[in-house]
C-alpha cells in the first residue's frame, strides 16, 4: 500500500483536494460557496491582481465528484504508473496553466473585437476538467499497449460532447478544453520520447 500510494502521490493529491472541496462546498450556504468559486475563479481581471487563483481553480469540485475520479483514475493513475509522480505532477500543471491562458487569451482577444460581450470576462472559470482531460490524453500517448489506451481514449470519447459544447461559440470553456486536450497529447509525446517509449 505505502508503494502504491507513493507511485501515485499526484492523484492521490488531487484526488484528496477534489474530494475535500466537494464537502466543504457542499456544507457551506450557497452563496458563500459561490463566493468561494469566484475568488478561485480564473477570469483575467482576478488573474492580473490575484494570480495565486490559477492553481486552485483546478483544485475545487462542486459537482460531478464520481465523473472526475473516474477520468483521473483512468488518465493521470495510469500516467503516472507509465512515467511516474513527478512528470505528471509537471505536465498536469504545464497544461492547466496553458490551457487557462489560451482559453482567457482567446476571450480577452474576441471581446477587444467586439466579437464577445465584455460581461464574459467576468464569467467563473473553475473546476478540474482541464487537469482530466490533459491526463487522459496524456495517457492515450503514454499506455503500453493498444488495451491500456482504449480506457483513457474511450472516456475522452464519451465526454467530448459535454466537453466541446459551445466550440461553435467558441465559449471560453470548450475551447479549454481543447487547449488542454492537445496540450496534453503533446506532452504525453514528449513524455514517451524522453522515457524511450515506442
Amino acid at each position: 500500500m505505502t508503494s502504491l500510494a507513493s507511485r501515485h502521490r499526484t492523484s492521490l493529491a488531487l484526488a484528496s483536494c477534489w474530494a475535500g472541496s466537494t464537502v466543504v462546498l457542499a456544507a457551506l450556504p450557497d452563496m458563500t460557496a459561490e463566493h468561494v468559486l469566484l475568488q478561485a475563479s480564473t477570469t483575467l481581471p482576478r488573474l492580473t491582481s490575484w494570480p495565486w487563483t490559477l492553481p486552485a481553480s483546478g483544485l475545487l469540485v462542486r459537482e460531478d465528484l464520481a465523473v472526475w475520479l473516474l477520468a483521473l483514475l483512468l488518465g493521470a493513475a495510469q500516467l503516472e504508473r507509465e512515467v511516474g509522480w513527478q512528470r505528471t505532477a509537471v505536465l498536469l500543471a504545464a497544461v492547466h496553466v496553458g490551457a487557462t491562458a489560451l482559453s482567457q487569451a482567446l476571450l480577452a482577444t474576441r471581446v477587444a473585437l467586439e466579437l464577445a460581450p465584455r460581461e464574459l470576462l467576468l464569467q467563473v472559470d473553475v473546476g478540474p476538467s482541464y487537469l482530466a482531460v490533459a491526463g487522459l490524453a496524456a495517457a492515450v500517448v503514454v499506455a503500453p499497449t493498444t488495451a491500456h489506451r482504449l480506457l483513457p481514449a474511450s472516456a475522452l470519447l464519451v465526454g467530448l460532447p459535454e466537453l466541446l459544447e459551445g466550440l461553435g461559440h467558441a465559449d471560453l470553456a470548450a475551447t479549454g478544453h481543447v487547449a488542454a486536450a492537445v496540450l496534453g497529447l503533446a506532452g504525453g509525446f514528449g513524455l514517451r520520447h524522453r522515457t524511450g517509449r515506442r
